[in-house]
């Protein structure tokens, strides 16, 4: 007979100090929504709550990070531990928490980047692109991706409905982008992995941080505190405009909690 053990835990007890007990029960053990219950309850590693964002009631998980800030502060305890794979690239957890932290600072420094700007990003999916994206949403900044299949005046229709200070583009966005007439858009530009003869003059990723070899000896610190709170919004997504221009969406971080 096929059987199952459902797993208890000591009721008012630190997490650390719990003592597991199994108890033998007949198969199926608990069905979907007694599965929700228990892992969902008070207490539970999943407890839900209701709380008000933005002016509306949302079920979260209590225990989770109420921006994106605190779940990239998180990565950091990865440290040495593989964060990404491209090609024959490897990119580790602390590598990329002091690049991204690096660029944050950049962004705020050298290109003024305020909270609740715009900062888009068009590019492959390259190892900069996650860069990009928590560089932006860590200092309070809305992270703008758009379709790296659009052509030069999708991508500037793109900066322009945004309202991009920011773009960090790879080579093939931004040879598009150039090939359009001057005044398309009024986003500063950084380059991914981008030749030469294609930059001519635009900052590199490369010149604001250094290359991906010297991730390791970027300074240890935290992105600038931009007091960030759960109804700020942390992302604006398009749809992909078939029967009429793409429309942004805006998103909160609750929205992008895993």
């Amino acid at each position: 007979m096929r059987c199952a053990f459902e797993l208890r835990f000591a009721k008012n007890t630190p997490q650390r100090d719990q003592k597991m007990t199994y108890e033998r029960r007949n198969w199926p053990a608990v069905s979907l929504d007694e599965t929700y219950r228990l892992l969902t309850a008070p207490g539970a590693p999943f407890e839900m709550e209701t709380i008000d964002v933005a002016g509306r009631p949302y079920r979260l998980y209590k225990k989770a990070h109420r921006d994106l800030r605190g779940i990239f502060e998180a990565s950091k305890a990865w440290g040495d531990r593989t964060f990404l794979v491209f090609e024959n690239e490897r990119l580790t957890f602390a590598e990329h928490y002091r690049a991204t932290s690096a660029l944050a600072w950049r962004l705020v420094d050298s290109y003024g980047v305020k909270k609740g700007d715009r900062v888009a990003i068009a590019m492959r999916n390259y190892p900069e692109w996650p860069i990009a994206f928590w560089a932006a949403t860590t200092i309070g900044a809305i992270a703008v991706p758009l379709n790296a299949w659009g052509t030069g005046d999708d991508l500037a229709y793109g900066l322009r409905d945004s309202d991009a200070s920011v773009a960090i583009v790879d080579g093939e966005r931004l040879a598009r982008l150039k090939s359009l007439a001057p005044g398309s858009h009024s986003a500063k530009l950084i380059a991914v992995r981008t030749a030469s003869d294609i930059r001519n003059g635009t900052d590199t990723l490369e010149d604001l941080i250094g290359p991906a070899s010297n991730y390791r000896a970027l300074p240890d610190r935290a992105p600038p505190d931009r007091n960030i709170h759960p109804d700020d919004d942390a992302t604006i997504l398009y749809t992909s405009g078939h029967d009429r221009p793409p429309q942004g969406s805006a998103g909160h971080p609750s929205k992008h909690h895993v």
